[in-house]
This record gives C-alpha cells, structure tokens and sequence, in this order.
C-alpha cells in the first residue's frame, strides 16, 4: 500500500464551521501575533462556547493544529460520534501551530470530527474562551492495480489554463489566465454566472482541485463520474488563495470526469475561482487486492471459485462450532454474583469535562522519507501540463513527534518552494 497526506487550511470549504457567524478569520488589527499562525498567517477563531468545526473524510489518520494561549480553554474532540474527549488549550507563553489533536491507525473507510470550544474548566479563569483552528492534516492509503505490496503513487498537477479544463457553457462567462498571489506558474479561472461549469478529465485514483475563497464567493457543487457530489461554500471573510475546494479517492482506474458548478443561492450572482488540480494514481504493486491493472481483462477459473467457496463454508462452520464450544465451557466457569454494570450518563460535548485517559497524539509521518512505504517522491506530471509549485503548507509533510522532531513551521516553507 502507499500512503498521501492531504492538508486543509482553515478555510478550506471542506471544514464546517457552525454557527458560522461566531467564527472569523485572525487578522493584525485583533491580534499583533497573526504572523505566526501557518500558511499566510490564516486561522479561524472563536470566543463562543459552543462554537464547532465539524469535517468528514476517508482516510486512516487525522491531525487538527491549532494555537495554544493564555486566553484559550477547554476543547472536546469526538470521533465517528464517540465520547468526547477534553483538552486543555491554555499555554502561557502563547504557543502557535499546536498539534491540537491527532488520531492514526484508523480504519479505511469514512469518519467524522467534530472539535467544540468548552471554554473555561468549573472554577478556573472565566476569561478563557477563545478557540482557533489553523489546519487540519488527514491520511489517505492506496493500493496499486496489482495489490498492496510495493505500490507507487504518482501525482500529476493541472493548472487551471491546461487544455484538460474546460469551460462552459463557454469560454467567455470565465476570466481566465490571472495570476495567482503568493504562487508559481499557477493562473486563475473566475466566473460569477451562475449555472457556469468547469470541467476535468483525468486519469487516476484521486483530485483535488484548489481555488480561492472569499467575501464575494458563494455555493459551488462539485462531484467525479457524477458521483460523491458535495454542495460546498467558498464564502469567507477575507480573501484566501490555493485552498483546498473539494477531494474524491477510491475512483478506480480508468477515466474520470470532475465537475464544479457555480450555484449561488437564490441564482444571484457569486464568484467561483478555480487554480489547479492535483491528480494521484497508485501504480504496479503485488500480492493481490488491487485494482484491475490497466488495459487488461480479467479471467475467472469457475473450477478453482467453486471450489475456494465449498472450502470457505465448512472453515465457516468449523470456526462457529469452535466459537460455540468456547462460549459454553466460559459460561461454565462464570461467577454468578457478577455486579451489573453502571450505566454513566454522558455530558453534553460542549461542556468540559477530564477524561481518565486520551489519546497519544503523534503527528502524521512523512512518507516521503521513509523506506517501509514506496511514495514516489517526484512528480510524474502531464508532457503539456504547467508546473504548478504552491507557496503554502500542502506540499509539506509534518514530521513525526516520536522522532524527537518537533513540527515543522509553516512559514518556513513558505518562500521555498520554486518551480518543477
């Protein structure tokens, strides 16, 4: 299997904050210390109790960064509906692009993440509400057509003027070619008509497309082969460039089609701004599991399922019958005076409570240095397609606490990067 890890800025459309309007973005005029905060000095703050960023993915692992201060309290994390469990988000000296919470080793499937503002603990200081949320970093995992073992990830990366993109119902309802502030060689396609459609045909098994967010922007739906459609908002408070605006996994092999609509509610007038996309495709592999390899058919020996399936149905009936024999002789030797078990009402997640223990939080591993996971660590990119190099976070994988590392400022790679 190969591993990616894809990071959110905070006001990527793809995290909820609700109620919207008790967050706002961190700016020098309410705080002389914006600059230290990732990615352009962006984060969204919250001084409500209450107040929750709530983000559903696919993947094995999740990290929320965040800053730690003098003023911050309590905050609840509940995964895939769990019990919450409470933290403590008071730190004196401030402290900024904080792991907040992290969460690896999950399962390969769908999760949700709700993080609440608690606010102060019963009796602490009742001045320490606020709350920030920075970036969120999550794992996704791949095999390659030919199984798990030894599989390649390639990522192939599209700026918006690529001849893959297309523009309907034309050409004209978009303004393309702009520069984009803060990147590379990456070029922009705006429109503000609604119902107008941008187009990608790719070939691999995930996209991400990035654009801008901002006070103008509004709702846009997007969705791959017509499914995993998601109706998403890029209204923000202030105008941010190369977020996150949607992600698909798991589309397969072959040819794929992602399409974004401009849908501003009540078909007023809203803008959508589209920058580039990344594609990645997991390549060769072994020890089945995988995907169809490419161009091939796949043959069936009736002969060899019949007989793997009467197999599989007696091992199933010598396991039940195990299981059976087990559970009586266990019966057997239990206590009768057991005591029941107590039943322990939970509190609401908004309120802060201690937990008797919580999760270690190890930050996400980079793939791209280590030897157990074959991460291609160059890009294959398209013999036409325009070298896209971000000037943000997404491109850098946060370095694992366990190593003695801490994590690596944003900032510090801001100015970096350079073209492919």
């Amino acid at each position: 299997m190969t591993r990616l890890n894809i990071s959110l800025d905070n006001p990527s459309p793809l995290l909820s904050y609700t109620p919207l309007n008790l967050w706002h973005p961190a700016t020098s005029a309410s705080d002389p210390n914006v600059t230290l905060y990732a990615n352009g000095s962006t984060a969204s703050v919250s001084s409500t109790i209450g107040a929750e960023m709530i983000f559903s993915f696919r993947g094995t692992g999740i990290w929320i960064y965040g800053s730690k201060r003098d003023n911050h309290g309590f905050y609840n994390v509940s995964l895939d509906g769990q019990k919450a469990e409470s933290f403590d988000g008071y730190q004196s000296p401030d402290a900024f692009q904080q792991l907040l919470y992290g969460a690896p080793n999950l399962e390969l499937r769908s999760h949700n993440i709700t993080i609440v503002n608690a606010g102060p603990y019963t009796g602490s200081n009742s001045s320490r509400t606020a709350f920030d949320i920075d970036w969120v970093t999550f794992e996704d995992e791949f095999d390659g057509p030919g199984g798990p073992i030894g599989a390649l990830l390639s990522e192939s990366t599209f700026n918006s003027s690529h001849p893959r993109f297309q523009y309907l119902p034309s050409s004209s309802s978009w303004t393309i070619g702009d520069s984009v502030d803060g990147f590379t060689n990456v070029t922009s396609a705006i429109t503000k008509s609604s119902g107008s459609i941008v187009q990608l045909t790719f070939d691999g098994d995930a996209v991400a497309l990035y654009g801008a967010v901002g006070t103008t922007h509004g709702n846009f739906t997007a969705s791959v082969n017509g499914a995993q459609s998601r109706t998403l908002s890029g209204l923000y408070d202030i105008s941010s460039y190369g977020q996150l605006l949607y992600y698909a996994d798991s589309l397969g092999a072959g040819s794929h089609l992602l399409q974004v609509t401009n849908n501003p509610v009540d078909n007023g007038e809203s803008t959508l701004s589209v920058e580039y996309a990344n594609v990645w495709e997991a390549l060769g592999g072994s020890g089945g599991g995988g995907g169809t390899p490419h161009g091939s058919k796949s043959k069936s020996n009736v002969g060899a399922i019949v007989g793997g399936v009467v197999g599989g149905v007696v091992c199933a009936v010598l396991i039940v019958a195990s299981i059976i024999l087990l559970l009586r002789r266990r019966r057997r030797q239990r206590p009768s005076n057991l005591p029941k078990k107590s039943f322990v009402k939970e509190r609401p997640v908004h309120i802060p409570y201690r937990t008797e223990s919580s999760s270690i939080m190890l930050e996400p591993r980079d793939y791209s240095k280590d030897a157990s996971f074959d991460l291609v660590s160059r890009r294959t990119m398209d013999t036409t397609a325009s070298n896209a190099s971000q000037s943000s976070f997404k491109d850098l994988l946060p370095r694992n606490l366990s190593d003695g590392f801490e994590p690596i400022p944003m900032s510090r790679i801001r100015d970096t990067h350079s073209a492919i």
